[in-house]
């Protein structure tokens, strides 16, 4: 009876996992299943194919949309550089803060533009498919940098990009730095002297010091930490005194804190007695016509025409205070002309940030527009000298016996040089205050 049943079935192999054969059904069901796995696999690689064709297709289309996208962006960024700043526009919306943007008045800006306008338009300077910068929009650039504004609003309302914001403002700056009508002057000459020293005369109480036509001093620029492989030695720029690192800059003005010098002498570790060495306000100071000086702080040597304050032992000597105190009233404009020059141009409230060689350039120009400001203030107010603008008020005048014999003096006299630390001009000068019966008020 096996044999018969055996001999019905078709020929299968065992399943290990039981005793019993399996049944797989007749030759139609066994062809179906082939089928059905060919039919499996053609889906496989169907769905294969359309996974690959659809990653492809993604692909492309992401590179289609970066690329239209940034074909776009450029398009829209070269509309918005081409969108320039309307001058007319800003003066007019800007009208009542135009002297906080621009340092100046509307006038003034208008006449700085118009010494400008020929070195300016010189420029070709263009951005992407941009048109021209326009003298206005460059000289706006430069004023506002300098007075502390950051880059990324400037160039943002300008409509102008970075690259074309930096040289715009290092070009404006050479511009400045290169007119001849802005030029800062030291007096040299007898009549150049003699007005500046009238002008501080007014300033002295009771006609103290008449033969000064300048005062000088030293101020510290803050800058970022120069790099080694410009600068050298890096630690010469740290101030141990400012605590900073700086330059050291010498600089001496009138008796209106109009700057008649200013320059970089040195880095910040420089004393300021071997920096005026080190720049050419010190040959200038010596360059000086006869009985006519400069008054420094304590911090300097004398010279036959430059005059420090006394300091140590001496200015407790009262012949020594009184002439500290009569030297101050003339040497505070310095200092003031220092402070005017700090809150005006904010690129000083911060450590600049610029090439240790641009640093220079910057602060020639800042001395500039400081002097170009005070000068149209000046012209406003039709003041052209101390003794036009107090003309009629009463002031304290010389015995006429006692002046007359003074100008012989000073016009007769070589005065020289003493030892180390001892100027016989500044000795005349206490002694003429002494004789005037001037003191210092008492505490």
């Amino acid at each position: 009876s096996n044999n018969t049943s055996w001999a019905h079935t078709p020929h299968t192999t065992m399943d290990p996992s039981c005793g019993n054969p399996p049944d797989d059904g007749d030759d139609s069901s066994s062809d179906g299943g082939l089928l059905e796995l060919l039919e499996e696999d053609d889906r496989l690689v169907t769905n294969n194919i359309a996974a690959v064709a659809m990653s492809y297709i993604s692909t492309v289309a992401v590179i289609l949309k970066l690329f239209f996208v940034g074909l776009f962006r450029a398009q829209a960024d070269q509309l918005l550089y081409q969108e320039r700043l309307c001058w007319d526009d800003f003066c007019h919306f800007q009208r009542t803060d135009f002297h906080r943007h621009m340092r100046m008045q509307r006038e003034d800006f208008d006449q700085l533009l118009e010494l400008l306008t020929e070195r300016l338009s010189c420029e070709t300077l263009r951005t992407s498919g941009a048109t021209v910068i326009p003298p206005e929009i460059r000289l706006y650039c430069a004023i506002r940098w300098l007075a502390g504004g950051s880059y990324l609003d400037i160039k943002a309302n300008a409509g102008i990009s970075k690259s074309s914001f930096y040289r715009i403002v290092w070009s404006t700056i050479d511009a400045i730095n290169s007119c001849e009508e802005l030029a800062l002057k030291f007096p040299q000459s007898l009549e150049e002297c003699t007005e500046c020293a009238e002008d501080f005369r007014y300033v002295s109480f009771g006609d103290a010091i008449t033969n000064c036509v300048s005062v000088a001093d030293g101020y510290a620029v803050s800058i970022e930490t120069p790099p080694a492989d410009v600068v050298g030695n890096v630690r010469s720029f740290f101030s141990g005194h400012k605590q900073k690192n700086c330059v050291n800059v010498q600089a001496a003005c009138d008796a209106f804190c109009r700057f008649q010098y200013i320059a970089v002498a040195g880095p910040g570790s420089l004393n300021d007695r071997d920096a005026l060495v080190q720049c050419e306000l010190g040959a200038l100071v010596d360059r000086l016509p006869l009985n006519y000086v400069t008054i420094f702080d304590a911090a300097y040597l004398c010279s036959v025409h430059g005059i420090p304050l006394y300091f140590g032992v001496d200015k407790e000597n009262p012949f020594c205070d009184n002439f500290n105190f009569f030297a101050s009233q003339l040497r505070i404009r310095i200092e003031m002309a220092f402070g005017l020059m700090y809150q005006k141009w904010g690129v000083l409230w911060k450590p600049m940030r610029v090439n240790i060689e641009n640093v220079r350039c910057v602060v020639q120009a800042i001395g500039r527009l400081h002097n170009f400001v005070i000068n149209q203030r000046l012209a406003w107010q039709g003041i052209k000298g101390f003794s036009n603008s107090l003309a009629g008020v009463e002031r304290f005048q010389e015995p006429d016996d006692n002046r007359e014999q003074r100008e012989e003096e000073e016009g007769m006299e070589n005065i020289l040089l003493g030892p180390t630390g001892i100027s016989f001009t500044r000795t005349r000068m206490a002694q003429r205050m002494k004789d005037l019966g001037l003191e210092r008020p008492a505490k």
